[in-house]
Parts: C-alpha cells; structure tokens; sequence
C-alpha cells in the first residue's frame, strides 16, 4: 500500500473560518492524503505584531476591523470563525510558534519547525502566519500552498472582494497558487472565475468568493499529486491592493450601507 500523501496545515490560533474547514475537510476526504501536524501561530489576532504594524500603515482600517468584532458573521456566513478542533480529519499534534526572521509583513517559520517539516511533510497549506519568505517555501518537497481570493490579472493584494465592490467589478477570480517570495504571484495550480452580478455589499461579495472556492484546494492538490503544471499563466498581473485610506473608507461605508438598505427593502 502506497504511503499517505502528508500535509501540514499552518493557522492564526487555533481558529479558522468556516470555508477554509470546508476547504480542508474535502481535502483529508481523500484516503489518500494525511495531515501530518499543524502549526500555530502564538503572534496572531488584534495584539500581534503584523496587526500592529498594519495598524500604523491603516489606522483607519484597523478602528474599523475593531469595531467590526461587535457584529461577528452570521452563523451561515462563510468567513464565520470556527475552532480547528472542529475540522475533520485534521491532526491533534500541534506546533505553537512564532514567525521568525520578519522583515515587516514577511516572515519565516523558526529553523526547528521548518526540519520537522522538511522530515514530515509533502506539502504545507498556508491558513495563517500572513506573508512567508525563506526555507519555509522549499522546506516540503511540494511547496507551500496559499488561496487568494481575486483574479490575480485584477486585483493583488486585499482585502478579499473589498475593491472589486469598491470599483463596481461584476467579476472576480479565485486561486490556489505555490507560493514565491512575490505577493501573489506564485504558479496557480486551481482557478476559477466567478461571477459578481447581483451582489449588493462587500459582505455579498465575501460570500460569493469564499463559497465558491473550497473545492479549489483539492484540485490543487490533485494537480501536483497527477505532475500537471499551472492551470493558468497570466501575461500580466494586476495592481497590489491595500487597506483603504480613510476617503475610500468613508466610501465604501455609504455603499455597504445603501446596499444593506436596497437588500431590506426587497425582502
């Protein structure tokens, strides 16, 4: 009998959001494919470091995501969070650590995490611990794998589907790629387009973009496991994103809002 395919799961704290537990659920479906230890990061949440450093870039952004926390999602939303003991399939062992070698956003994973990785894992997919640089990369024989949630020939960077509902996009793209040390740009090895056309709010549009792409993880993996190359190579990429400055805030405030409005009134 041939040897599990071994995959270690990289966390912000021992949560996740409800698509990322579909996502990986489906995955360890797969007989085949074994989660080997996880990895959490202890620098996570509103007190971590990349939150802080964030918070100065955008301090308007990070008031807001503050005062978004006193209305969490909705139970059936899919970014709600959810305990990774809640996932299925999913190993008990467990690593804490903190990020390592940090050159702002960008990190690595310290040297005794990365040789338990190198000596247990096949591949790594990456839920947590933000940017990553360094050995960490090439430490699994497969690589890292990340989601981003945008067409990578569009929109760069995050949040996910906020300026594609700030511009008025009536369509996106969503993709597993191996990671490189360039912002999403890596070898896309799942893709799919998605259609916006009836989204109201940025929380319609959060919806859409996660709820369609929890099959993209096992096709991914599928794709490296078969030998196949990358599913899409874009001849040009799009801008890199960012949180938005307050004006863009303030804008983005007055449309959520008269969409939640225009959502009410139809109902």
């Amino acid at each position: 009998m041939p040897e599990p395919y071994r995959v270690c799961f990289l966390f912000n704290g021992y949560e996740t959001e409800r698509w990322a537990k579909a996502a990986i659920e489906q995955l360890l479906s797969d007989q085949s494919i074994t989660a080997c230890f996880s990895v959490i990061n202890t620098d996570a949440g509103f007190s971590g470091t990349s939150a802080r450093i964030r918070a100065r870039k955008y301090p308007a952004w990070a008031l807001y995501r503050v005062a978004r926390t006193v209305v969490p999602p909705k139970s059936g939303h899919w970014n709600r969070p959810v305990d990774i003991e809640e996932i299925d399939g999913l190993s008990d062992d467990v690593v804490e650590c903190e990020p390592a070698d940090r050159n702002g956003l960008w990190h690595d994973l310290p040297a005794d995490v990365i040789e338990r990785i190198e000596d247990e894992a096949d591949l790594v997919f990456r839920n947590g611990f933000d940017l990553l640089q360094g050995d960490v990369l090439e430490a699994a024989a497969d690589g890292v794998l990340s989601y981003h949630h945008g067409d990578p020939r569009r929109y760069r960077g995050g949040p996910a589907g906020f300026w594609e509902f700030l511009e008025g996009a009536t369509s996106s793209g969503l993709m597993v790629q191996r990671l490189t040390p360039e912002l999403d740009s890596g070898e896309i090895l799942a893709y799919r387009d998605v259609d916006l056309e009836g989204t109201a709010t940025w929380i319609d549009v959060k919806q859409r973009l996660y709820g369609e792409s929890t099959g993209l993880l096992e096709a991914a993996v599928t794709r490296i496991r078969n030998g196949d190359g990358p599913v899409l190579r874009p001849e040009e990429k799009g801008a890199v994103y960012t949180p938005p400055k307050p004006r863009e805030l303030l804008r983005y405030l007055w449309m959520e809002s008269r969409g939640l409005w225009n959502s009410h009134r139809s109902t």
